[in-house]
């Protein structure tokens, strides 16, 4: 990652696009330079996170009551084409413009029109998904559903922290979806490893995802008190400290990649 002269942070996302800002990627750099503002109180890491909240707001579009922010590129490997709208970028964005509000009315409202997409379908053009009795927010709203994980546990943290500051719509959406992961988390178990998503190949999650996981359904089982959380946390836990489900996750991880790699062709 490099910063630019404005103070955006630009990523190789696809390697033809080279050095390029992402709408995700401003969002979390903004929520990163925001916390550093929390936990220091200096106003240069307020002002960077600012910066990122105007990029932001400059970028998104205005449509159906919403503020999407629209890629102008394919997603070429779940086949998603340009114009396409990412969950998790529509939940940390929002996320940053509810704590950026606090600072500068610019960003009033903004924040509840950046999570719009979380309360309606797919088809609707939200990122409410589902397979078979199992209902979920898409990080990416992919046909057939992916239903990646990190990204939904990421909007459900999003939708407790907007539930917390009095949004009615996100409480009953933490509540609703998180009863529905309780009940199919087994999804996405393997034995030895976590997965990374529920798209046809069902991708096995990299070791950095893995442990995210685990991260993430610990702030889950903080924030409810369920023990399922803190089951899985630590089964996961256990899969990550064993040498042998490394191995087969190495080993399974050669034979996925090649399985698709073939299918491309």
């Amino acid at each position: 990652m490099k910063i630019s002269q404005e103070g955006i942070p630009l990523i190789v996302g696809f390697k033809e696009l080279g050095f390029t800002t992402y709408p995700v990627t401003v969002a979390l750099y903004g929520l990163h330079q925001y916390q550093k503002y929390e936990n220091t109180k200096n106003r240069d890491f307020l002002n960077s996170a600012i910066t990122c909240g105007r990029w932001l707001l400059n970028k998104g579009e205005i449509l159906n009551n919403a503020l999407l922010w629209k890629h102008q590129y394919p997603n070429r490997f779940l086949k998603m084409e340009p114009g396409w709208i990412c969950g998790l970028t529509q939940a940390l964005g929002g996320a940053l413009f509810l704590y950026l509000k606090r600072h500068s009315h610019e960003f009033e409202g903004n924040d509840t029109l950046a999570i719009e997409p979380l309360f309606h379908p797919v088809r609707e053009g939200g990122v409410a998904n589902s397979i078979g009795d199992y209902h979920f927010l898409e990080e990416y709203p992919s046909n057939p559903p992916s239903a990646t994980l990190n990204g939904f546990l990421y909007m459900l943290l999003v939708l407790h922290e907007f539930a917390e500051n009095g949004h009615k719509n996100s409480k009953d959406a933490f509540t609703y979806y998180t009863e529905n992961l309780k009940k199919h988390l087994h999804l996405y178990d393997t034995g030895y490893w976590s997965l990374y998503d529920l798209w046809m190949v069902k991708r096995l999650a990299s070791r950095e995802y893995h442990f995210l996981h685990i991260g993430l359904l610990e702030r889950l089982y903080e924030i409810t008190g369920d023990p399922i959380f803190h089951q899985y946390k630590n089964k996961w836990g256990g899969y990550w400290r064993s040498s042998k489900c490394r191995l087969l996750w190495f080993i399974s991880k050669i034979k996925e990649k090649t399985y698709i790699h073939r299918h491309k062709r």
